[in-house]
């Protein structure tokens, strides 16, 4: 199976520490939307600010469940916005 995920990553142009790369992005995008605790979703917004302009800047606040976290994502993506045109 792995292999296989292998073979067809490599003919994606894509290596497998870029797989992992992009699934831990994944993962770390699923983890901001989850955050429920609204002490931490302050903490993580803090955060988000700080690196608007990775990764974690581009998660979509739908289904976010911190308002912290969801109105630093909604800020984040405005800013973004205003930039391109």
């Amino acid at each position: 199976m792995i292999a296989r995920k292998c073979k067809l990553g490599k003919r994606q142009g894509l290596t497998p520490l870029r797989m992992h790369r992009f699934a831990a992005m994944d993962t770390c995008r699923k983890l901001i939307r989850g955050i429920d605790d609204e002490e931490l979703g302050m903490r993580v917004r803090e955060v988000l600010v700080q690196y608007a302009d990775t990764f974690a800047g581009e998660t979509e606040p739908v289904g976010c469940e911190s308002t912290a976290v969801r109105n630093a994502l909604q800020e984040i993506q405005a800013a973004r916005a205003d930039i391109k045109g």
